[in-house]
Parts: C-alpha cells; sequence; structure tokens
C-alpha cells in the first residue's frame, strides 16, 4: 500500500497570504501555484477547499489519494463543489460490473466540465482518458493516475507524500 496524501492546490496569487493564514495554512510554491498540504481525510479535504475557495474567490482542487488505491477530486469554486471524481470502478460506470445500474458514471461529460472550469477545454478528450482507465491501463498506482491528471490541467506534479501523524 502506498501513503495517503491530501493537498489543496490554487493559483498563486498576491493576496492568497492573507487567506491561508486566516485559514491557518501554509502552502508550498510550485509552477504559479500554491500547494497546501492537508490531512488525508475526506471530510475534512472537501470542508478546508470549501473554506479556502470561498476566502480566495478562485478554484481550488482539492485530491486525496487513499494508500494509492482510490483518487477522489474535488473543485470548489467560491465555496461551491463545482466537480468531484472518485476512481472507485463502482463511480467509474463499470459495464460489466454487477452493480453498474447503480453507479455514477464519473467520466463523460464531466471530464469536459472540469477542462472547461480549469480553463483547458482542448484538453477534455485526453483528461477522459485518464479519468476512466482502470489501474494497469499505462499506470499501476493512483498516485501515476494524479501526476497525469494533474500535468493534463496545467497543474504541479503531486508532492512527494510525507507520513502524516494519527
Amino acid at each position: 500500500m502506498g501513503a495517503s496524501y491530501a493537498t489543496l492546490t490554487l493559483r498563486d496569487d498576491s493576496e492568497l497570504e492573507a487567506c491561508l493564514n486566516a485559514q491557518g495554512f501554509s502552502a508550498r510554491r510550485r509552477e504559479g501555484f500554491a500547494v497546501v498540504e492537508v490531512e488525508p481525510d475526506e471530510e475534512q479535504v472537501q470542508r478546508q477547499a470549501q473554506g479556502l475557495s470561498s476566502c480566495t474567490g478562485q478554484p481550488v482542487i482539492a485530491v486525496l489519494n487513499q494508500d494509492d488505491e482510490r483518487l477522489l477530486l474535488w473543485v470548489y469554486v467560491d465555496g461551491s463543489q463545482r466537480h468531484f471524481y472518485d476512481s472507485n470502478p463502482m463511480h467509474l460506470a463499470c459495464r460489466v460490473c454487477s452493480y453498474a445500474e447503480f453507479s455514477e458514471g464519473a467520466v463523460g461529460r464531466e471530464a469536459g466540465e472540469l477542462a472547461e472550469l480549469l480553463g483547458v477545454p482542448e484538453k477534455a478528450k485526453a483528461l477522459r482518458s485518464w479519468l476512466g482507465r482502470r489501474r494497469g491501463l499505462g499506470f499501476i498506482s493512483e498516485r501515476q493516475r494524479h501526476a497525469a491528471i494533474a500535468g493534463l490541467l496545467g497543474l504541479p506534479e503531486p508532492l512527494k507524500p510525507v507520513p502524516h501523524a494519527r
């Protein structure tokens, strides 16, 4: 199993520091972005992304990699969730699985919306491929999927995981 990690990523600008300080965050600056490492807890990641996007008024991309087995990605804009992705096969609408009728179908139109939201609509087709791809088809870990998605969206590569104290 890989290490779990969670990050909040947003464009770096001169007004960002006040919001980071107000939320109690420190950020690494990388490639024109601020990357905030947070505890890898699903509810906490969502709450922190929502708060940071409310404060900054810009999109916040929240990523949670759970032991390199499951990748969760949210985009918050002005405090509202605008996108959600889950690499769990049930969420990916597995057509041959017995639970297919209950799945959410994460990939199709949502890839286009995500690419548009982050200003790279021309990357929608490639993004759709990476979002819907099963592990083992071009990558063996969710960290690799995260790196590919980040590259397509023009975001910095995932930070090296640092074990969190529990």
